[in-house]
């Protein structure tokens, strides 16, 4: 049988068994197992961290490597992106048959989708990847702030021609309905 000494300020119990020893972690209730932990004393109280209050440990928690991952699958999408859309703008370029509006909304399109997978492509790898970019960031430089701003300039254009093409499609009756 257990017994509940006192509560955490965090979700943790501290507990004692029928042989009165205190014992370690009985449970975490707002914080799921395995995330974060906190050291149980002989004396049934938690460990007091540097600061004189109770103290977790939430190292264990950290999403880096998770987060990496992902920057690292964006990075790789752009990058296939880019390695589609060039063939298409090459082959709109090079028929005169597609030279019709409906197509040539479509080329530029495809140049705006280009533009915005390019420099987000750019700014992944040149700030989000580096091991300095904490530094980089907080320094605030020329060309990271330049890049940052291409980055929203892109969206901003992808956003238009997408609307373009939307507003010519109504136009001529191809609308959703």
């Amino acid at each position: 049988m257990l017994t509940l000494l006192r509560g955490g300020t965090e979700g943790f119990l501290i507990g004692q068994d029928d042989r009165g020893q205190t014992s370690t972690l009985i449970g975490i209730l707002l914080v799921p197992p395995g995330q974060a932990y906190k050291q149980c004393s002989r004396a049934g109280t938690w460990y007091v961290g540097p600061g004189g209050s109770e103290w977790s440990n939430y190292s264990t928690c950290s999403t880096l490597a998770v987060l990496q991952t992902r920057v690292k699958v964006h990075l790789a999408a752009h990058v296939v992106s880019v390695a589609a859309l060039i063939p298409a703008i090459v082959i709109f370029f090079l028929y005169k048959q597609l030279r019709v509006p409906r197509v040539v909304l479509h080329r530029n399109l495809f140049l705006s989708l280009l533009l915005n997978s390019s420099v987000v492509a750019a700014f992944l790898a040149v700030v989000m990847l580096r091991d300095d970019r904490h530094s980089r960031i907080q320094s605030n430089s020329l060309g990271c702030v330049a890049l940052l701003l291409l980055t929203k300039f892109a969206a901003g254009k992808l956003h238009v021609d997408v609307l373009r093409s939307l507003l010519f499609a109504q136009a001529c009756g191809f609308g959703l309905r």
